[in-house]
């Protein structure tokens, strides 16, 4: 995974740990207090607020009928309240018998015996006289049950929506280093954080802005030196390249020489990889299958084959001087790895989902798995390349191709053959 997707998928993915770890944080909090509370409960009993509770109604709706219970009283509390009452003096054939009712909740027995029988729930205080169960009908508690249900999902929500809040709150310097970090790591360097960020976090905007500054400067005297440096040394190495072939002795004549052809290569290379930051593209309609072709022409005399496959007379907005830059940077590195020869590359263009592909495949000895994610980085070497004695090439070939495909709206990838060899793949989309 590139560094590009771990920025963009960081600030979601820490977000989304800061808040389920206050989330988890406050539910357990919540838990240990109600088990705090529990712990305080007398043994063998509810606690003692429910238990008085529990006795004073009953002790209320007895005395609500009191002292006799007429068939007038009984009808009148049970349409106020939907309670019905229960006794062994006057059974009602609708409702349980009293010798059917037994304790549930040992707990509160035998003081209170509390239950549930074919579909009531009942409450008998077995120190009252006369001894009487109060019954409700179950149907008729859900809107009760509803509401407990109602008001634990409202905790919970509100615990939700504080926890976001506070999260989303002590994200905002986070998120807004990690923009400024992509931004600086994509090449902005000029990017810093605007003053709107100082509220709260000024230590951050502050130290970020002076990273950033000093960053800015090594990366432009570190320029500024290697362009200088290299359009220096041309000067001496032409006159040194002068005094060579006046030299008589030809075995170290072909040495020194080799040197320099070296030397100026990579000469070369870096005036060419600052030219190409201030590089503009020229685009218009280019015939990529003749493109293609001309290439053919160039390498004929060497022991390189190219291959064309395409449909003839696919045309698309490119600049055709960036492109044979593009395309002849990758045939010198096929050609830089590939030790059998002949030197076999097949370009293959396509248009799909309106956009252009034009891949690259040669016999090569592919490219190691850990290296492909850093090889179109600037001065990059691979294993390979190092471990010739007489290198060609300093790591700046791929890093142009890169820079300049981006200048024509595209993108190029890489990755191994299971044939063998390596495929690079332009993609280039429409330019509007």
């Amino acid at each position: 995974m590139n560094w590009k997707r771990r920025a963009k998928r960081g600030p979601a993915a820490l977000f989304i740990r800061l808040f389920f770890s206050f989330l988890i944080t406050a539910i357990v909090s919540a838990g240990l207090v109600f088990l705090l509370m529990k712990s305080f409960r007398p043994a063998g009993g509810l606690h003692s607020v429910v238990e008085k509770n529990l006795g004073f109604y009953l002790t209320a709706l007895n005395n609500s009928v009191a002292p006799d219970f007429s068939t007038q009283k009984l009808t009148e509390l049970s349409e106020n309240l939907g309670v019905y009452a229960q006794q062994d003096i006057n059974p009602q054939t609708e409702l349980p018998g009293l010798n059917e009712l037994k304790p549930e909740v040992e707990e509160l027995f035998p003081r209170y015996t509390l239950g549930r029988h074919k579909g009531y729930f009942y409450a008998i205080n077995e120190g009252s006289i006369p001894r009487v169960a109060w019954m409700i009908k179950a149907r008729d508690l859900p809107k009760g049950f509803q509401m407990t249900f109602i008001g634990i999902i409202g905790f919970l929500f509100v615990i939700f929506a504080m926890t976001f809040m506070s999260v989303h709150f002590f994200m905002k310097p986070i998120r807004v280093m990690l923009h400024g970090i992509e931004q600086i790591a994509g090449g902005n360097i000029k990017y810093r954080l605007s003053d709107r960020y100082r509220n709260g976090f000024s230590n951050i905007t502050d130290r970020f802005n002076h990273i950033a500054d000093q960053l800015e400067r090594f990366i432009l005297s570190k320029d500024r030196l290697l362009r200088d440096v290299s359009h220096e040394l041309r000067s001496p190495l032409t006159r040194m390249g002068v005094a060579i072939d006046l030299l008589d002795d030809s075995k170290l004549k072909e040495s020194l020489k080799k040197d320099s052809q070296i030397m100026n290569r990579l000469i070369h290379d870096l005036l060419e990889s600052y030219r190409v930051q201030k590089t503009k593209t020229i685009t218009q309609k280019v015939n990529v299958p003749e493109l293609l072709k001309n290439l053919q022409g160039y390498y004929q005399s060497t022991d390189v084959e190219i291959t064309v496959i395409g449909v003839p007379g696919t045309q698309w907005p490119l600049d055709p001087t960036l492109m044979e830059v593009i395309l002849k940077n990758l045939i010198e590195n096929s050609i830089k790895y590939t030790t059998t020869k002949p030197v076999r590359i097949v370009f293959g263009y396509t248009i799909q989902d309106r956009n252009l592909f034009i891949s690259a495949q040669d016999n090569g000895p592919g490219i190691p798995n850990d290296e492909l994610p850093y090889i179109f980085d600037p001065f990059f070497r691979s294993s390979q390349s190092r471990q010739q004695t007489n290198p060609d090439g300093f790591g700046l070939g791929l890093s142009i191709v890169k820079t300049y495909a981006e200048l024509q709206n595209g993108k190029i990838s890489v990755k191994n053959s299971p044939d063998g060899g390596v495929i690079f793949t332009l993609e280039f989309s429409p330019q509007f």
